[in-house]
């Protein structure tokens, strides 16, 4: 079908299929086209939570933006828009969990676009990609909150490892997991061309099916038409395997305003990001420093959230519902290398300063070394006496036991303090 807002002419079409997974038949997938003052808006979510209240969760999402966005004026900065509406989306689907702990709690990615005259505003929680295709090239506008990808942003996983990851179905950030989520936004609009195609797709499509093959179905359908190429993609997913959920937006862009700044209702410029040049397989679309990866527990540099708002403290948990996981939170690998470094240096640090305390102490007790204490003074009272052996005859005692007497040279004479111990003295 084809929609015009404010001169932006574009052919839609969407496709969403619960895959073939006998346990995942209650489509969780929700997703949302709507024309509004400002521009066009697409939006797809992929709930969690276990059948009915994923489904609840997802459908409450795309409810609540396209509502959001739909009640704002022309006059909104189309940027603010969309993020508020994401973020009110969040709150909605948090109230869905009621007093849930978190590992119970529904919860739905997000990625939306919002198309108007000064370009594409973009904005996503999770891992539900955004897609741009010009001429024989694709480049994503969105970059997972997902455990995997910040291994892959740490140089530690290759993209093509990411995929069969055992921690493939970990996100960092999702709707409902808490009363605010941190929303990502591009920092500029994308400027748009004619003949540029936007895809929006949940992990059901992405598991199983790469990003140049996605080129090359969307490239070879007709450009009036996307809904064949919607249907090409979704079942290609259910060929080989489809473990899950899918859901595919494609929107054919015929016509965008010709002026490269657009000057918005609110009197300012709308700066814009152009690409006049196809982009190699796999590209990230430029635009300022472009969306930033996800570092867990640690200060984001790029502000991605309006002033005020407080970003929520990021907590892994898994995509398939039937796996409640709690625990430590996770880290990126980065960080724990940083750590590591850290205690490592603090433990050499303490070492080397208890071996320098340990030989300071030992010298100052060398200089001050004390002599020993005397020997404590002997008396008569502390000797042994050994009596004398009584004589048997007449013929005198041993020699060898009793010296010969010696008489003192005056009866009170003092004891010999130089005289052996146990030594007789008369």
């Amino acid at each position: 079908m084809r929609r015009a807002v404010r001169g932006v002419v574009v052919d839609f079409a969407e496709l969403s299929d619960a895959g073939r997974d006998p346990s995942k038949q209650i489509n969780e997938d929700a997703a949302g086209f709507a024309d509004t003052t400002i521009g066009l808006l697409l939006v797809v979510c992929d709930g969690m939570g276990g059948h009915s209240a994923g489904r609840e969760a997802s459908t409450v999402g795309v409810r609540t933006i396209v509502e959001a966005v739909t009640a704002r004026s022309a006059a909104d900065p189309p940027r603010d828009a969309l993020w508020s509406a994401v973020d009110s989306a969040g709150r909605a689907v948090y109230a869905v969990g009621g007093d849930a702990p978190q590992e119970l709690r529904p919860g739905s990615t997000c990625v939306a676009l919002l198309l108007h005259p000064g370009g594409a505003e973009v904005a996503h929680v999770g891992d539900s990609r955004a897609y741009l295709l010009r001429g024989e090239s694709i480049a994503r506008l969105t970059r997972d909150h997902s455990m995997v990808q910040q291994m892959v942003d740490a140089g530690v996983l290759s993209e093509s490892d990411a995929a069969t990851h055992p921690e493939a179905n970990k996100i960092t950030r999702a709707l409902g997991m808490a009363p605010t989520v941190e929303v990502e936004l591009r920092p500029e609009p994308l400027a748009l061309m004619s003949g540029d195609r936007l895809l929006l797709c949940t992990d059901g499509l992405t598991d199983l099916v790469g990003d140049a093959e996605i080129k090359d179905i969307v490239n070879r359908h007709s450009r009036t038409d996307p809904a064949p190429a919607c249907s090409e993609l979704v079942a290609l997913a259910n060929e080989r395997g489809g473990h899950d959920n899918i859901t595919v937006q494609l929107a054919h862009v015929a016509t965008v305003p010709t002026a490269a700044t657009v000057v918005l209702p609110d009197g300012r410029g709308s700066k814009t990001t152009v690409l006049d040049e196809e982009l190699p397989p796999g590209a990230t679309v430029p635009g300022g420093d472009g969306p930033s990866p996800t570092i867990l527990d640690e200060p984001r540099t790029e502000r991605t959230t309006l002033p005020g708002d407080a970003p929520m403290p990021a907590r892994p948990f898994r995509r398939d519902p039937e796996v409640a996981e709690g625990g430590a939170q996770p880290r990126s690998v980065a960080r724990v290398l940083v750590l590591f470094a850290a205690v490592v240096t603090l433990v050499i640090v303490g070492g080397v300063f208890v071996w320098w305390l340990h030989g300071a102490l030992r010298r100052h007790g060398n200089d001050e070394e004390v002599p020993p204490p005397p020997p404590p003074p002997t008396t008569a009272s502390e000797r042994t006496l050994q009596p004398l052996p009584t004589p048997e005859d007449d013929s005198g005692v041993d020699a060898t036991t009793v010296p010969p007497e010696k008489p003192d040279a005056t009866p009170d004479a003092k004891l010999d303090a130089g005289a052996p111990d146990g030594a007789a003295f008369p």
